[in-house]
């Protein structure tokens, strides 16, 4: 048996730096579901050490809505998990504002310790803002901060949807032949 011991990872990283050239023409759509139990590990990594929250769940339901919910550390036992409802508000429009927009819903009768917890975040994640009830992530500053923003120029379309229990990317990409490029 030969051992092929291929770097995809290397042979990637030249691909974009050498813009796809030898993918020219290449086109493709891909939806991505993501389960609640990986977003909800996704997002758990990101948060910063100091991050006021606890037992983080999310949970995807219909018609681009989820459901956010986590514990503040050290709130007496009697306090309930916390559960803020989301929506989907605005799709990412590329290339020209990459930004995927969600509005917080009401949080009801414990919205000032929620609203606190929310407040206490001393560091977002990159590419994330708050602003009042509003989320915005800038997809490509969360994608600098990988030093994968490049990728950007080669996504048409980006789409993020919500069935119950999990999270649907939707994506079109395609390598535009470089003039003067065999493709």
């Amino acid at each position: 048996m030969i051992d092929v011991n291929i770097s995809w990872q290397s042979i990637a990283r030249e691909q974009l730096a050498n813009g796809f050239s030898d993918l020219a023409g290449a086109h493709g759509s891909l939806t991505i579901p993501i389960s609640d139990r990986l977003l909800t590990r996704i997002v758990s990594e990101t948060l910063p050490p100091s991050a006021p929250v606890a037992e983080l769940a999310i949970h995807a339901e219909a018609e681009n809505r989820l459901s956010v919910g986590f514990r503040i550390p050290r709130a007496p036992a009697f306090v309930p998990p916390i559960r803020i409802p989301v929506h989907i508000l605005r799709q990412p429009e590329l290339p020209d504002s990459p930004v995927l927009v969600l509005k917080l819903g009401r949080l009801g009768g414990l919205a000032a310790l929620a609203g606190s917890a929310l407040r206490a975040f001393d560091k977002l994640p990159r590419g994330v803002q708050l602003d009042g009830d509003v989320v915005r992530v800038d997809l490509r500053s969360v994608l600098e901060g990988q030093g994968m923003a490049d990728l950007l120029r080669y996504v048409r379309r980006l789409e993020v949807t919500t069935v119950p229990a999990a999270v649907l990317i939707r994506v079109d990409v395609e390598v535009v032949p470089t003039p003067n490029r065999p493709s």
